[in-house]
Formats: C-alpha cells, sequence, structure tokens
C-alpha cells in the first residue's frame, strides 16, 4: 500500500491536494497519463524551447519525490550542456519560478560547438 502522503491530485487552481490510492487512480489516469483524455495537458505547468531545440519542461508528477518535505513538481531540461538537469518543487508557484530560473540557466550555458 502506498501511504498517503505520496500520492497527489490538482486542484482547479493548481493546489496540490494529497489523496489516497483510490481517488488517485482514476485522476491520474484522466491527467497524468492519458495523451487524449479530458485532462490531457493538465499537469504540464510550463514547457520552453529554445532556438537549438532544447526543452525545459515543468510538470506535475502526482507522486512525493521527497522523504523529506515534500516535491510534487519536477523542472527537467532535455538536450544542450545542462541536458539532464532537473529540479523539484512543493507548490506550483515555486515551480513556475523555477522554471524561470532553468530558462535563464538554459540560455547562459556556453554552448558547444
Amino acid at each position: 500500500m502506498i501511504p498517503q502522503d505520496m500520492l497527489a491530485k490538482l486542484g482547479d487552481h493548481n493546489e496540490v491536494i494529497p489523496c489516497g490510492y483510490e481517488e488517485w487512480v482514476p485522476w491520474a489516469l484522466e491527467n497524468l497519463f492519458h495523451p487524449h483524455g479530458p485532462g490531457a495537458g493538465r499537469c504540464m505547468i510550463a514547457k520552453y524551447r529554445n532556438v537549438s531545440g532544447v526543452v525545459v519542461s515543468t510538470v506535475f508528477l502526482g507522486m512525493n519525490t521527497s522523504p523529506g518535505k515534500p516535491k510534487w513538481f519536477e523542472t527537467m531540461v532535455f538536450g544542450g550542456p545542462l541536458d539532464g538537469e532537473r529540479a523539484h518543487y512543493e507548490t506550483c508557484a515555486e515551480a513556475e519560478a523555477g522554471h524561470a530560473e532553468m530558462i535563464v540557466r538554459v540560455q547562459r550555458a556556453p554552448r558547444r560547438s
């Protein structure tokens, strides 16, 4: 059994709502895992692609990724010198701010020749 504090869904205003497995599974199927479902794209908080094709993506994970303070959101870089860089956040507001900071890091990163 998954502990209660490990799963959550997003509310209408992107607030994190911890929930149990029975409530999380149908929500996750509709919002996290179904690419064409009614909630498709609901968990994508922000996405950026630069002219070199580097992508910075920030998403709601639906699962706490931290044993301490909960981390429900993840920003990840795909491509370029910072490929694989990631950061985790507790709230949507923190995730949005962290996404913007990661874009600045990507823009300032030295380019490969």
